[in-house]
């Protein structure tokens, strides 16, 4: 991957592994901007705003309080199609295949890795991300 993305969204309700992940992300070059919310309705909240900056990537935990994984990506898939713009990439600590199964399901899921992710998956998942930030980046140019 070339360039980084510029902004990367964490959803976890574990405030070390946003650390960790977002550390990750800086130092490897893979994105400008990394933000995290430990609630899902929060990240939820924060997508709906027009005026936050354009966001390339989502990675996304399962279990967490309040609204789990799999009900944000639902959520998140009723948006307006300017809100979401994002892939999304289920990042858990399940080892449950149903889990994996589930997410692979989901229209609004693009993926699934279990966490720890790997430099080399973090490159994955951002390279995901960067290609869609180019496809649209390729719509707007041709107005199509």
């Amino acid at each position: 991957m070339s360039k980084p993305l510029r902004v990367v969204l964490i959803v976890d309700d574990s405030s070390d592994d946003n650390y960790f992940m977002m550390r990750r992300l800086r130092d490897a070059g893979l994105a400008e901007e990394v933000v995290d919310f430990v609630y899902a309705a929060d990240a939820l909240e924060f997508m709906r705003k027009s005026d936050r900056p354009r966001v390339d990537l989502i990675l996304l935990d399962l279990n967490m309080p309040r609204m789990n994984g799999f009900e944000f990506a639902t959520e998140y898939t009723k948006l307006a199609p300017s809100a979401s713009e994002a892939p999304v990439y289920m990042v858990s600590s399940s080892l449950d295949p149903a889990d994996r199964e589930q997410a692979e399901k989901h229209p609004g899921i693009q993926g699934f890795c279990v966490k720890p992710p790997s430099v080399e998956q973090l490159y994955a998942l951002c390279a995901a991300g960067g290609a869609r930030e180019a496809e649209d980046s390729m719509e707007r140019s041709t107005g199509t």
